[in-house]
């Protein structure tokens, strides 16, 4: 009988068990023939924060049984630590204490308690794809990785992929550094990920799974768990193009657990973890695929960053990216991670919903002008302070903000901007706008203006709505 007690053994103890746990049962000790001994069939227990198993891992599970004979079974513990911000390293530390047989973190927690082989894989905005990541676990490359876990008492079983985590923004979409500086933005906690958000002037705020929004101005996310928490109902902004980094998931075992296994079961579970990897992807790709399309439903707004934005976000990284390279292995990782990205020369994965226009590429770009006499202003009840200058206006367009000039040529209003569905809407100034808006070649008609929620006459319903705009070319 093993030492530990988690896990059980003898064909006549397990049988019922495992029948009851996992839906299947029977093993002989000795085959009907006066063969060798079957392996004796073992379950592992496996702390998972979630409700439900993650589709990766259960693949990963079908496979250790096929691969075993049987003889191998995964029990999933669900809500392991789930409340607990800190359940990834609480989850570690219960894998080496033999609570558990098994468990599975983001590897980003690993370098909470020391090993930071995994930060070349979580480097901001360098894994971008699925078509990427899928490369870099065909090099091998986390397989690497994960053989430092052993530094923390407990054995690497296997990686897998992950989704790709995005940028959730409650009141405004986060596109560029200027963004994110002075805000409050979410995370599941990681060195790398408090590092990398801090470097954008971010304050960060670790939070538990499934944690309210309550406090934030943004979170680090996927887009399963934005929509499986509910967050549309709060937020409004999913900033599609960013992807931080990928969410990989680490499978790791109590020593003495994995000790006490037959050599053909460990070969099992090594087996198993390099055959789940492609169905590991799909289900990443799919999960991120599916969720997007029911956050459009609910009216999530899925907005791009321009390349140039981008650019502007890896270049506020380099910090992070400097002290990870202190390091020669990460170095090395780095350096292999960048020529697989070069090799495979694709954009990054991105989402968006069938009538929302992307800003980095929307018909509003440019700049248009118009001209506004003194009795513009008096016809909208605008005399006395509230009377603004005759002249000519202009609206321009560019980078996903809209800036309003007047005939001074002094900036008078400056805020990002979305288009949806025939409206214009602004965010990130105290004085928001929406109006709808008409293309109509070079002219643009901007009507039904509101600031704030209110549709009572302003300054800008006179500025925006007027007259048409004229686009200068």
């Amino acid at each position: 009988m093993n030492s530990f007690p988690t896990m059980l053994s003898r064909c006549t103890t397990v049988t019922a068990l495992a029948a009851l746990a996992m839906g299947s049962a029977g093993c002989s000790a000795v085959d009907r023939a006066g063969g060798k001994a079957a392996d004796p069939v073992t379950i592992l227990t496996m702390a998972q924060a979630n409700d439900g198993v993650p589709t990766q891992l259960q693949a990963w599970a079908n496979l250790v049984k096929k691969d075993s004979g049987g003889s191998v079974m995964i029990q999933f513990r669900n809500n392991w630590r789930n409340d607990e911000t800190a359940n990834e390293t609480g989850t570690i530390s219960d894998v080496e204490a033999g609570k558990v047989d098994l468990g599975w973190v983001g590897v980003r927690a690993f370098d909470l308690m020391g090993d930071t082989d995994f930060q070349a894989l979580l480097a901001p905005m360098l894994v971008d794809s699925h078509e990427l990541q899928g490369k870099v676990f065909e090099a091998g490359i986390p397989d690497e990785m994960l053989a430092g876990v052993s530094d923390l008492g407990v054995s690497g079983v296997a990686v897998l992929p992950g989704p790709m985590r995005k940028v959730l923004g409650i009141t405004k979409p986060f596109r560029a550094p200027r963004d994110f500086a002075g805000t409050v933005v979410g995370m599941q906690r990681s060195e790398l990920s408090r590092k990398s958000l801090e470097a954008l002037g971010a304050t960060t705020k670790a939070e538990p799974s499934g944690a309210s929004l309550d406090g934030l101005d943004a979170y680090e996310q996927q887009l399963a768990s934005i929509n499986g928490n509910g967050y549309v109902s709060e937020a409004k902004y999913v900033t599609s193009n960013l992807n931080l980094w990928p969410r990989p998931l680490a499978i790791i075992g109590n020593s003495d657990a994995i000790a006490a296994l037959t050599d053909s079961q460990r070969a099992a579970l090594k087996n198993a973890s390099a055959a789940a990897v492609p169905a590991a992807l799909d289900a990443s790709r799919n999960e991120d695929a599916g969720a997007a399309d029911e956050l459009c439903q609910q009216g999530m707004r899925m907005v791009d960053a321009s390349d140039a934005r981008l650019a502007a976000l890896i270049k506020a990284e380099q910090p992070v990216y400097d002290e990870i390279a202190a390091d020669a292995d990460s170095a090395g990782w780095l350096e292999r991670i960048r020529a697989l990205k070069r090799s495979v020369s694709v954009s990054p994965d991105t989402a968006s919903c069938d009538e929302t226009s992307s800003t980095s590429a929307d018909e509003l770009a440019g700049t248009w002008t118009t001209k506004l006499s003194n009795n513009d202003w008096h016809d909208a009840g605008m005399e006395g302070p509230m009377e603004g200058p005759a002249g000519e206006f202009t609206l321009t367009f560019a980078d996903g903000y809209v800036t309003v000039q007047g005939p001074d040529g002094l900036i008078g209003y400056r805020a990002a901007y979305d288009t949806f569905r025939g409206l214009v809407v602004t965010t990130g100034n105290e004085d928001e706008l929406r109006a709808s808006y008409r293309v109509d070649g070079d002219h643009l008609i901007l009507s039904d203006l509101t600031l704030n929620g209110s549709d009572r006459p302003s300054p800008y319903s006179v500025v925006w709505t007027a007259h048409p705009y004229s686009r200068q070319r």
